[in-house]
């Protein structure tokens, strides 16, 4: 009797399902083995994102019942600083992310194989386990802009103007990216009108 096909998830050759892709079954036999197996685990590292879990669990909510113990949380956020933490957030994990200028950071957990743009790079995970967990979550911009929003989120909390202030500025930096994107458009549209 022939063995039945085993369906498993695989994680896109690109950037990931953050960056557009999609993840779609592999079908792999049972006489593929612990080859298969192997390359099913190196594209979901199930421990590696427990361990990732963890930590943030721990850093962000460590801070938090620290000062909810000082009596020093707020009763509740007040909406201008939730837009801004927003904004800074999005600003932010996609500086990390997806810009060239921070590929440093990403260096060690990630495939450079070349720009998809002029500041654009294109990057794969690299690695095993952790190490490849951390290239998933540095190259995730919709991922980083959560332990980003829990950071910020502390940082208001503990160190109220500095946070702000460091998010005034990103604010201002997305706004900028936004006038840049919408005069290149608006160039494009009375040059080729």
């Amino acid at each position: 009797m022939a063995a039945p096909l085993r369906t498993q998830l695989r994680a896109p050759a690109a950037r990931g399902p953050c960056a557009g892709g999609s993840v779609g079954p592999t079908h792999v036999s049972e006489e593929a083995g612990l080859a298969g197996e192997a390359a099913v685990e190196l594209d979901r590292p199930l421990g590696a994102y427990a361990v990732l879990v963890g930590v943030f669990t721990l850093l962000f909510v460590a801070p938090l019942t620290v000062a909810a113990r000082r009596r020093v949380l707020p009763p509740r956020p007040h909406p201008a600083d939730l837009a801004l933490l927003g904004v800074a957030t999005f600003k932010l994990s996609r500086l990390l992310a997806t810009d060239a200028v921070t590929g440093f950071v990403r260096a060690p957990f990630v495939h450079f194989e070349g720009m998809e743009g002029l500041t654009t790079p294109k990057e794969t995970p690299r690695g095993r386990g952790l190490r490849r967990a951390i290239g998933q979550l540095l190259l995730c911009p919709k991922c980083m802009g959560l332990w980003l929003a829990a950071a910020l989120t502390t940082g208001l909390t503990v160190a109220p103007r500095a946070t702000r202030t460091a998010c005034g500025a990103l604010t201002v930096a997305a706004a900028n990216d936004a006038l840049q994107t919408a005069h290149k458009a608006a160039t494009a549209a009375t040059s080729g009108a």
